[in-house]
């Protein structure tokens, strides 16, 4: 895309991408999202293949703040956002990155889903039944909540 290019939602922009049909990817296609914090932005760049490109942009329409991050992350919908500047091409993804872009992460119960090194804290539920933070860090740098959650509920179920 170039200057002066509108971003506009994914459903106007033909058939979606597979991740918005499934359950586990929280955008919606009618939106466009947006954000303040540069390196947010390039997280989520950085997630695109073949590696995106950072804009910045001018949003169209009301913003509205994004429910699935806290106000600290400064992540907006809006209708549509026109191009007035590339910052970056090619932003591609490191640990550092990914560190940055689940920080703001919380879990449904509330809390924050990872420590500032990347190792998950337990959700509420989690803390209920006696998982600790040093149970969670044997999953390693950044694992996702599904496979957490996935084998200690198998575990649980073990005789």
């Amino acid at each position: 895309m170039k200057v002066g290019a509108s971003i506009t939602p994914p459903i106007q922009r033909g058939p979606l991408p597979t991740a918005y049909r499934l359950d586990i990817y929280p955008a919606s296609p009618h939106h466009v999202y947006v954000t303040q914090d540069r390196n947010f932005a390039r997280y989520f760049a950085a997630l695109t293949v073949p590696p995106g490109t950072l804009y910045r942009v001018v949003p169209v329409g009301d913003l509205v703040a994004d429910d699935d991050y806290p106000a600290t992350a400064k992540s907006f919908t809006c209708t549509k956002a026109v191009i007035v500047a590339i910052e970056e091409r090619h932003v591609t993804a490191s640990d550092r990155l990914h560190l940055y872009g689940n920080r703001f992460n919380t879990w449904t119960g509330g809390g924050p889903m990872y420590d500032a090194a990347g190792y998950m804290l337990p959700s509420p539920e989690m803390e209920q039944i006696g998982i600790t933070p040093a149970v969670l860090r044997g999953f390693g740098f950044l694992p996702t909540p599904e496979s957490v959650t996935n084998y200690l509920a198998a575990k649980l179920r073990m005789p």
